[in-house]
């Protein structure tokens, strides 16, 4: 049995991927591929395979996740792996004859398993389990994705201004440096198991992650699978520059919990007539930074000797 692992990354529509499979999982099903659910999750969530992650999470980056499953020290999270490892092996067990491949999505093996150590203890879990592991990024302009997870830290509660919060895209970081990231995974799996594709309308079949991410699999599988693209529209929404101070303003009055922010909030969320198409926050100039990177990057995993990404600005 083979499994494919798309790592994301953050920012690139995987909440929007997740909700295509879940909700296409009968037609999945059909075409042999299978999807794991942990029982502990909220069931109603779209799940994103959070617990794989936290199984080889460095306890050092503990997160909101640990304590929703009320992990409180390093012996609660080996017994927290212990349940996963068997309700994931027993569901492996039980699966029909027809599953050819397990599909396992979470932008958190992107953000969170930072290391050689992280991504390795990983293979050495699925090396029993699957005779061949796939591995599928997709990847954005830097730019472009400092701008999205700020819009993403905002809603939990940012206060700093984006020139200020752009002072951490930088090519040191594990979050924002595609070589550095993806590199660990070519470095366990091999530079042959592993996708790049871009995250760009314009480089994704059919413009859409769904489509494309069905085209990927097919390719790595020789069987072919269609899905019908969720409706995704009130799935992680962007927010323009106006919306973005507005928003940045209710941080800095209101905290975060409070029954007037969350309702100014939803309001805030519904006043598209503030949004404008040229009204978005100017970049930082990261472009030139990971230059030298995203060539090296596309040299290694994309076959070309060009950067990859069309300049932000």
């Amino acid at each position: 049995m083979r499994v494919i692992i798309h790592i994301g990354t953050e920012k690139t529509g995987s909440t929007a991927l997740q909700s295509c499979l879940f909700s296409n999982e009968p037609a999945l099903t059909e075409a042999g591929y299978a999807l794991f659910r942990f029982s502990k999750d909220d069931p109603t969530q779209i799940p994103n395979n959070r617990q794989m992650v936290a199984m080889f999470q460095d306890l050092e980056f503990w997160d909101d996740y640990f304590v929703q499953q009320g992990i409180k020290t390093a012996e609660d999270h080996a017994e927290f792996c212990a349940q996963v490892r068997s309700e994931f092996i027993s569901w492996l067990g039980a699966l029909p004859a027809q599953i050819h491949t397990v599909i396992l999505t979470s932008e958190h093996f992107h953000s969170l398993l930072k290391n050689m150590d992280a991504v390795q203890a990983l293979s050495e879990f699925f090396a029993p389990l699957f005779e061949d592991v796939r591995v599928v990024g997709y990847f954005r302009e830097q730019g472009d994705m400092c701008r999205s997870f700020y819009t993403t830290r905002l809603l939990n509660g940012e206060t700093r201004a984006f020139d200020t919060f752009t002072q951490e895209c930088l090519p040191e970081s594990h979050y924002y440096n595609h070589l550095r990231m993806f590199s660990l995974w070519g470095d366990t799996f091999g530079d042959d198991a592993l996708t790049a594709r871009i995250y760009d309308r314009k480089h994704l079949r059919g413009g859409d992650i769904c489509t494309d991410f069905c085209a990927a699999i097919s390719e790595i599988t020789n069987q072919p699978v269609e899905l019908s693209s969720a409706d995704t529209t009130a799935l992680n929404q962007s927010l323009g520059q106006s919306r973005q101070k507005l928003l940045r303003r209710l941080n800095q009055t209101l905290p975060v919990g409070s029954r007037l922010r969350a309702y100014s909030l939803a309001m805030l969320r519904r006043a598209h007539f503030l949004d404008r198409s040229a009204d978005a926050p100017d970049a930082p100039e990261v472009y030139e930074s990971f230059d030298a990177d995203n060539r090296a990057f596309a040299a290694r995993f994309l076959g070309s000797d060009e950067n990859p990404f069309s300049d932000s600005d």
